[in-house]
Formats: C-alpha cells, sequence, structure tokens
C-alpha cells in the first residue's frame, strides 16, 4: 500500500478484517437458518403424526379439519345460489324489456307470439 501512513495502513487492514468477519458470519446465519428450517419442519411433521395418530387427539383434529371443509362448502355453495339468484334475476329482466319491445311494436298478439316462439319446443 504505496503512499498510506501507518496509521491508514493499519485503519485499512482492521476495515478488511471486519468485513472479512462480517462475511463469514452472515454464512454461518445462512447456514443456522437452513438448519432451523429443517429442525422445525421435521417438528412440525412430528407433531402432525402425534396429533393424526393419536385415538384421543384424532376426533378433535379430524372433527376442526371436516368443520372447517364445511363452512368453506356452505360459503361456496351460498356463492353459488346468490350468483344464480342473479342470473335469474337478469333473465327476467331481459324477457320483460323484450316483451315491452314486442307490445310496443306490435300490441299483445305479438307478445304472445314472441313468448310462445320463445318458451315451445323445437318442431
Amino acid at each position: 500500500m504505496a503512499g498510506m501512513s501507518a496509521e491508514a495502513e493499519r485503519v485499512t487492514a482492521a476495515v478488511q478484517e471486519n468485513s472479512d468477519h462480517i462475511t463469514a458470519l452472515r454464512g454461518e446465519i445462512a447456514d443456522l437458518r437452513a438448519e432451523q428450517k429443517l429442525a422445525m419442519r421435521e417438528a412440525i411433521v412430528e407433531a402432525l403424526r402425534e396429533v393424526i395418530t393419536d385415538k384421543e387427539t384424532m376426533p378433535a383434529f379430524w372433527g376442526s379439519a371436516f368443520d372447517h371443509l364445511s363452512e368453506q362448502g356452505v360459503k361456496g355453495a351460498g356463492r353459488i345460489v346468490i350468483g344464480g339468484f342473479g342470473s335469474a334475476l337478469r333473465l327476467i329482466f331481459w324477457v320483460v324489456v323484450g316483451g315491452l319491445v314486442l307490445f310496443q311494436w306490435g300490441g299483445l298478439p305479438l307478445v304472445i307470439k314472441g313468448f310462445k316462439a320463445l318458451f315451445s319446443a323445437p318442431p
């Protein structure tokens, strides 16, 4: 390190040493995190295995699981029912609008012919 004072060289060396130490610590922390993650995963799997196979806790575990699935099913069915109700209302709205247009053009006989054509089976 030409042109640097002894003090500057000492500070630079200390900074480099600290930087190397920090880099080493980062690697160790990453390794520890990976080990911890693996240990947690194994502990969770083991705990679930115990809960599922334990005759005393099994009914509570599966009961709550089925309750949750049932609740989700009811919510989904509610959306389907509400969606179907909305679709039926839109259909009724457009049938009424079509009936009014036919009534304006040709009166009640045209409305009757239109509804017969709409709701009768094809020949």
